[in-house]
């Protein structure tokens, strides 16, 4: 029998390599190669019949504006309008409607000079902000204008059309229908879906820089179908607007296809392992007899100087024979001179200039080995580790008491650490700037010198506000800066916001700062020092950017701040009138501490814009990155209530667009970007989080309960008081309107200011841990994204750690007085079991 093996082996290895490639090839032929023919045929079809869709679609759009051109002709309508006959005009509208199918609403819009700012009582019959876009953009359009967005949840078809006295405009026609009408324009053409193919039609709109968005769809596009062939063609009418057709393979047909498909893989899996169990077998016995014969080999070698090398299965041992035995007779020749020159058998030679040499008398070669000289660099200064606080490297910035956590060897440092890490990130040059905190001088000249010590250069803007720190590194296309600031805090605090790589550093990225401080881990060289004033580039930047339709009367309150200056300027190159407040540098914050998060430092303001009879008042804290409003009539606007106005601001121009706010924003900004046709997308708290979401998602816009506001549209993504403040008076001049009457168009709940319940720093965090499973905060949905918010039908309530300061921060909302207090003493008593010491702020 065993003579017989090694035949039957090579029969069966035979058939094997015939039957699976055999088996394999049919399958490729009927799964694959047939189903590629089907589909190369299908794209051609299914491109015709979407452009031959797209171009009835076009012609049902030209005959809609045709009819709004006919309409916006009328010489009753330009004498109704001439009259301010409202009644006839309503009359108008309500007949004409009954000419168009899935209206939503018509509406004629007498106007004056000033556009949709002079309707008047028909202001109300423009339900959002997108909707007076359009009808502005008509004004100035011989042409009618279209637009898509979102209205009360669902997708609407806005056309307007200027109604024009000679060469003015005198008012306009507002045409709105449900996006159903879009595809009720193609009822007409026969599906394409039958037993083995499905059909679907989708209608998409997009605007510059955004991702199309789906308005509607007819037919199928259920995950269970294969897609065989799309196209998608955009309309000539509005090239916004594209129609994509797609046919799938029907559910049924893959279906009835698997069950064969199934067979014949598993019968080529099956030969494949029976080939591969065989094959590993024979390759296990050579590998089994080459292993044994080099061991011999190896053996007989030291006994004989000419050992023969045997012949082996493998490659690989026949060069680890032949590489044993060169080694051998090396060692061997050296070995015979032993009587002259006792060799050594090892021997490490170290010389500083041509790196250490080691060489093993058995071999011939050497190896080298050089250390690079920055690593030399950075291994002589690490002897001199330093004891530096921890606690003060926070989520999103460094920050502690000046004197005593910021002194002289910590700052130097840290300085040290940064100038590394930008030059590791590949950042040659830094921008450094501080504000003007009585202890900010000292610790930026620490700075400037320690990172001037790695090789980094340094760009010193001097004294500013943070906003221009982010400005000069992009404008100067740095990548890097630093802030030297304490921000809201009071004056015996500092520390330093950073850039690096073009992102502000957050989380993990400051506690690697902190890592390589503590360490002494530095680069050394000598950087290039120069000074920049960048204040004007910043000023004309936002003039080319922003622009103010009317004058208004503004009272700034700088707070002593770093803003105190330029804020006052900015202002008034723009147009306004400006009322300074506290607009002197002065580090002791002699008037109310930098934070205008808390209404007791906002009394001046408000009394000051009363007093100047002001349009409103804007504050800033104490490096300008954030920014609050008053209104005319006294009213504090919190951010969360600012970020609505802002977020219907900017989808007006881009529908579909991300917005980001943190989880302490009331519950009513979810519901104003998606009825403007936003996605909203809630996060953590703090600048860099919010930034890193924003760049993450591709949001235009972000914002936070504090006052940080994030205009990625037209700016640069970062947190801007100053820029923010000048894109709200653009948005009330533009709409014509007060700062108090853009108000009444939101929605209102009952909620509570940000509340600080002062605690240990080092216990913030465990502490907000623990309410949720306490028992006593009700059924409300718990969220974890940032401490503890616990959401219930009537409202919602927050706990958590505050990552600037040594507190807890807690806020409430709800529906009515009496569920505000519900929730509140819901959480009150989850702290105080706790710790009795824990206690919510009246």
């Amino acid at each position: 029998m065993s003579s017989k093996s090694p035949g039957i082996s090579k029969y069966w290895q035979s058939l094997l390599l015939v039957l699976g490639p055999a088996l394999l090839g049919i399958a490729l032929v009927y799964f694959i190669a047939r189903p590629q023919a089907e589909q190369s045929a299908a794209e051609q079809n299914v491109r015709s019949v979407a452009e031959v869709k797209a171009g009835a679609l076009d012609n049902a759009l030209q005959v809609l504006s045709g009819q709004l051109e006919g309409l916006s002709r009328l010489s009753q309508l330009r004498s109704a309008i001439a009259a301010g006959e409202q009644g006839t005009l309503d009359i108008m509208a309500s007949e004409w409607s009954l000419m168009f199918s899935n209206i939503n609403q018509l509406a004629i819009l007498p106007m004056g000079e000033l556009g949709t700012a002079d309707l008047g009582v028909n202001r109300r019959k423009l339900r959002n902000n997108i909707e007076k876009d359009i009808v502005e953009r008509a004004r100035g359009d011989e042409r009618v204008v279209i637009d898509v967005y979102q209205l009360d949840g669902r997708y609407v078809v806005s056309l307007a059309r200027a109604v024009k006295s000679g060469t003015r405009s005198v008012g306009a026609i507002l045409l709105t229908l449900k996006a159903d009408w879009l595809l009720a324009q193609l009822e007409s053409f026969e599906s394409d879906s039958g037993a083995t193919t499905q059909s679907a039609t989708q209608l998409f709109y997009s605007v510059a820089g955004s991702q199309p968005t789906l308005v509607v769809t007819q037919g199928n596009t259920s995950a269970a179908t294969q897609p065989l062939a799309s196209a998608r063609v955009p309309l000539r009418f509005n090239a916004n607007l594209s129609l994509a057709y797609s046919v799938m393979q029907a559910p049924a047909v893959l279906a009835s296809a698997m069950p064969a498909l199934i067979v014949t893989f598993s019968i080529c899996a099956v030969l494949g392992i029976i080939a591969l169990l065989r094959q590993i077998g024979v390759t296990h016995n050579l590998v089994g007899r080459d292993a044994n014969s080099l061991t011999d080999f190896i053996g007989s070698a030291f006994d004989k100087e000419s050992a023969a090398a045997p012949d082996f299965g493998f490659a690989g041992f026949a060069s680890a024979a032949s590489g044993f035995s060169g080694a051998l007779a090396r060692y061997r020749k050296k070995r015979s001179k032993a009587s002259v020159k006792p060799a050594e058998p090892m021997q490490v030679v170290t010389d500083s200039e041509e790196g250490t040499s080691w060489e093993n008398p058995m071999f011939a070669n050497k190896i080298e080995v050089e250390e690079p000289e920055e690593a030399l660099e950075t291994e002589a200064q690490a002897g001199g580790a330093l004891e530096i606080p921890a606690h003060i490297f926070r989520a999103y910035d460094i920050r502690g008491i000046a004197d005593t956590e910021l002194d002289d060897a910590t700052v130097a440092a840290i300085g040290k650490a940064l100038g590394s890490a930008a030059l590791d990130a590949g950042n040659d040059r830094l921008v450094l700037a501080r504000d003007g905190r009585l202890s900010s001088e000292r610790i930026h000249e620490m700075l400037q010198n320690s990172v001037l010590s790695t090789g980094c250069d340094v760009i010193d803007i001097g004294l500013v506000p943070t906003p221009l720190m982010y400005f000069a590194t992009e404008h100067l296309h740095t990548g890097a800066g630093i802030m030297v600031t304490g921000s809201h805090n009071g004056p015996e605090y500092n520390g330093m916001k950073v850039v690096l790589e073009s992102k502000s550093l957050v989380d993990e990225q400051v506690q690697d700062i902190y890592r390589r401080a503590a360490a002494g881990s530095f680069l050394q060289g000598a950087g290039d020092l120069t000074r920049q004033d960048i204040v004007d580039s910043y000023i004309d930047q936002i003039a080319d950017d922003v622009v103010f339709a009317s004058q208004l009367k503004v009272v700034l309150d700088c707070g002593n701040g770093a803003a105190s200056e330029i804020a006052p300027m900015l202002f008034a190159s723009l147009g306004c009138e400006v009322v300074p407040l506290f607009a002197e540098v002065d580090g002791n914050f002699p008037n109310h501490l930098p934070d205008p998060g808390k209404p007791e430092n906002l009394r001046a303001l408000v009394d000051e814009v009363s007093a100047q009879q002001a349009d409103l008042g804007i504050a800033f804290d104490g490096d300008a990155d954030r920014m609050v409003a008053v209104t005319a009539s006294g009213r504090i606007v919190d951010a969360d209530i600012l970020l609505m106005l802002f977020a219907r601001d900017v989808l007006t121009r881009n529908p579909g667009a991300d917005v980001v706010y943190d989880v302490k924003c009331t519950r009513n900004l979810s519901q104003v970007i998606s009825n403007h046709g936003g996605r909203p997308v809630m996060w953590q708290s703090g600048h860099s989080r919010i930034k890193h979401k924003m760049l993450e998602t591709g949001a235009l816009l972000g914002g936070e309960y504090s006052g940080h506001f994030f205009f990625k549209e037209r700016w640069f993504g970062f947190d801007d008081g100053l820029y923010s403040g000048t894109r709200l008076i653009e948005m009330l001049t533009l709409e014509g309107c007060s700062l108090d009457e853009a108000l009444q168009e939101l929605p209102e709940s009952f909620c509570s200011p940000e509340l600080d319940i002062p605690v240990e720093e080092g216990s913030k965090f465990e502490l907000v841990e623990q309410p949720a499973g306490s028992g006593l905060l009700g059924d409300g949905e718990v969220s974890r994204l940032d401490g503890v918010r616990v959401d219930y039908p009537e409202g919602w309530g927050l706990v958590r750690a505050s990552n600037t300061a040594p507190k807890l921060t807690a806020r409430f909302e709800a529906d009515s007085e009496q569920a505000l207090s519900e929730i509140r003493q819901r959480f009150s008593s989850a702290l105080g079991q706790l710790d009795p010491e824990l206690k919510i702020p009246a």
